[in-house]
């Protein structure tokens, strides 16, 4: 009886590593889809800058001219940190199949997931870690966005209520 309660532990904590596994590779691909949104604005943003910098005329006005300048900066951090972001990290360590083979052939199909779920083990905590960076780095990139925008509009009152 000790035996089947001890394979059914493993079954399930094998289960729960790979169900783990997949919640956080699942965060990760949202995240790196909000990275891409925010990476897209930040380049929309600088094309409308670059094109309205013509027809406005802020350089009559010293203020406006800082604030604007200030928005170009942080539209280039936001843009660091979407590609900070999208550079690619350590995610988990891969067994090879033969490498199993060599290492498992005479192990019991319990022993074979204890091995396994070891290495999931260390997977989800380098993946964990991953979707972690990626998180603050998102959080930066939308704090930085928001900062460039909040500058830009007061630029552009500042323009219109001092021009």
């Amino acid at each position: 009886m000790n035996t089947d309660v001890h394979s059914s532990n493993i079954k399930l904590i094998y289960d729960y590593a790979e169900q783990a596994i997949k919640v956080v590779d699942a965060s990760i691909d949202r995240l790196n889809v909000k990275l891409g949104l925010v990476f897209s604005l930040d380049i929309i943003l600088i094309y409308f800058f670059i094109s309205i910098a013509d027809i406005t005329p802020f350089l009559h006005c010293t203020l406006c001219l800082i604030l604007r300048v200030l928005s170009y900066h942080f539209l280039i951090f936001s843009l660091c940190f979407c590609l900070s972001g999208f550079k690619p990290k350590k995610s988990g360590s891969l067994i090879l199949p033969e490498e199993l083979i060599g290492k498992c052939f005479d192990l019991s199909d319990e022993e074979y997931r204890v091995v396994i779920i070891d290495n999931w083990n260390q997977s989800l905590k380098e993946l964990a870690a991953s979707r972690d960076l990626t998180s603050i780095q998102l959080d930066s990139a939308m704090a930085n966005l928001a900062l460039s925008a909040i500058f830009a509009g007061v630029s552009a009152m500042a323009s219109v209520l001092l021009g």
